[in-house]
């Protein structure tokens, strides 16, 4: 038996019932919403009427319930006894007079579900399994701005983690519904745009705090011990030259009785300093909130400028916004220490790079070392690759096998709220009260 009715919510006459969804319902009346244009509006069942080809002529479907066969009840009898799921995409209708005597199931269309730049997130070894269960799946490893908007037609799920989305972009692809970003910030995404044209972006805010503090610590003690290079030299033969049992190129520090200064206190800027504060280290922090102190010793808030004059290391550890945009700047880094340290492992743009190259070359402070820079991959005219004492790692913080399936699980369950009508970790309204 075929089904199919008329649909008011997307202003299609007829169609063959691939585009119901049911978004929500209300005591004992059903309400739905057109799949194809997502919860555009959603109607009672007044406004909803199913019929079957087989058995009856039009004016017959008028008064003919498909699932019961009574007559004289028209749209009344349809029921949703079933929540549509997001892995079976099942809608399941019974009818409201004989609730349970037969069900027609009606199967979802597939969404297209595009990822513009999966390369870093899957190499090869974090599948794509759980989000191939939710629709039909195009992976790109990346994508050209030429190319975005040609890929993503008649997308419904865009999965990006740096691509760029415009508000061109959600101007010319009024198919897309709902944006996945693939890590913590989402500055690639114009939230803005995105929320003006009716589009849920959701992030991952919980994935990699536990590898992006231990990376934080291994640039630290790096350049306090400067392990890499003394293994060099090693090899190099200059320990056997050495008429010294043990020999050393550079100044070695001990974190001990040193001041961590964390700018941004969040769940990475927190756990830093759970470890920090394990060696022994003062905490400072900057954090506009000032919520929930932690409770081991040698912690204490600070302003911005007077955690900089204070610290012995900065670590950066704050999204990149309007308001952070440029945050070390050179006035400010005339305020650090001479030998103070600095680290990013946050977002590139928070530092203006050709003033940390001036500081860096002027011994404003010794030395920086950054797992982050504003354009990346990085341009062979980026300044910080001709400043003194500046390591350079190319944005792995995060990278972790642990950390990236963490970051799918939490993707694939993302969007499959969205589908059920119950979107998790959405940014989009954190943009418009901002």
């Amino acid at each position: 038996m075929t089904l199919f009715g008329y649909w008011k919510p997307c202003g299609l006459s007829t169609f063959t019932g691939w585009n119901v969804r049911m978004t929500e319902q209300r005591s004992s009346v059903p309400r739905y919403g057109c799949a194809n244009l997502w919860s555009q509006r959603s109607l009672g069942t007044a406004d909803w009427r199913i019929e079957s080809r087989a058995d009856c002529d039009e004016s017959a479907a008028e008064r003919d319930c498909p699932i019961c066969l009574l007559q004289g009840a028209g749209g009344a009898h349809l029921r949703a006894v079933k929540r549509w799921n997001a892995t079976s995409r099942w809608l399941e209708f019974g009818c409201a007079v004989r609730q349970k005597q037969k069900l027609w199931r009606l199967k979802m269309g597939p969404a297209k579900i595009v990822i513009l730049d999966g390369a870093t997130l899957n190499p090869g070894d974090n599948s794509w399994s759980g989000l191939e269960d939710l629709g039909d799946v195009e992976v790109y490893g990346q994508s050209s701005p030429e190319e975005i908007l040609e890929r993503c037609t008649d997308a419904t799920v865009v999965v990006v983690n740096k691509v760029l989305l415009t508000r061109d972009f959600f101007s010319r692809l009024p198919s897309v519904k709902f944006v996945a970003v693939t890590a913590t910030g989402w500055d690639c995404v114009d939230a803005v745009a995105a929320t003006d044209h009716g589009v849920v972006v959701s992030n991952v805010p919980v994935y990699g705090t536990d590898s992006v503090s231990q990376f934080t610590m291994a640039l630290i003690l790096e350049l306090c011990h400067h392990v890499g290079s003394h293994g060099t030299a090693v090899q190099a033969g200059e320990w056997g030259a050495s008429k010294n049992f043990s020999f050393w190129k550079t100044p070695l520090i001990e974190l001990t009785g040193r001041t961590l200064g964390v700018v941004g206190f969040g769940r990475i800027g927190r756990r830093v300093g759970e470890l920090a504060h394990a060696f022994g280290m003062t905490v400072l922090a900057y954090s506009p909130s000032r919520l929930d102190a932690p409770c081991y010793e040698s912690f204490a808030w600070s302003g911005l400028d007077e955690l900089l004059a204070a610290s012995d290391i900065i670590s950066l550890h704050c999204p990149l916004t309007p308001g952070t945009k440029g945050l070390i700047h050179r006035n400010r880094l005339q305020m650090f220490r001479p030998h103070a340290l600095l680290i990013n492992t946050s977002r590139g743009g928070l530092i203006i790079e050709a003033d940390l190259a001036e500081a860096l070359n002027n011994d404003w402070l010794a030395a920086a070392a950054v797992d982050v820079v504003s354009q990346e991959p990085l341009q062979p005219d980026n300044p910080l690759l001709m400043a003194k004492n500046c390591l350079i790692t190319p944005h792995i913080a995060w990278a972790t096998l642990a950390a990236r399936r963490r970051l799918m699980s939490t993707t694939v369950e993302n969007i499959a709220n969205f589908f059920a009508g119950t979107p998790s970790n959405v940014v989009t309204n954190i943009a418009a009260r901002s």
